[in-house]
């Protein structure tokens, strides 16, 4: 079975890997290349601007002879900003777009279809000078044998 982890330790990888053009240009953009993690990291320090990976959920197809081998999956990508202007933070969430949509991983245990852009949502305040946005995605997961 693959796990939610497992997918979004890819999503965290590939992110980090600066050595395709699009993912480069990102990095270019963002306070460390650390700052590239899965939205549940509980440390103490951050450095703006970051995005941080949200894997929403791993359903199985439904009534088909592969059932356990294929998988839909949504994530998003949270781009945070501090600023005086919402405008960093929505290049970034473009970015981050343009990085993923229509890429695959292809993994130990498992590769995808192409990652399918669903939406570049609008940035919006969440602090005296903070900044959020977000990236929705989806694909479909393929269990290797």
């Amino acid at each position: 079975m693959i796990t939610n982890n497992q997918i979004q330790a890819a999503l965290v990888a590939r992110l980090k890997d600066g050595t395709r053009p699009e993912i480069a240009l990102l990095h270019a953009t963002l306070a460390t290349d650390e700052e590239i993690r899965e939205n549940q990291f509980q440390g103490t320090q951050f450095a703006y601007p970051a995005i941080r990976v949200v894997f929403s959920y791993l359903n199985p197809t439904e009534n088909t002879p592969c059932r356990d081998d294929v998988f839909r999956s949504y994530f998003s990508i949270v781009s945070f900003s501090e600023s005086t202007s919402s405008l960093e933070v929505d290049n970034i969430a473009g970015l981050v777009a343009e990085a993923l949509d229509e890429e695959m991983l292809n993994e130990i245990t498992f590769r995808t279809g192409n990652i399918s852009l669903g939406s570049v949502n609008a940035a919006i305040r969440i602090g005296p000078r903070l900044w959020r946005a977000e990236t929705f995605f989806r694909m479909s997961i393929y269990q290797n044998a």
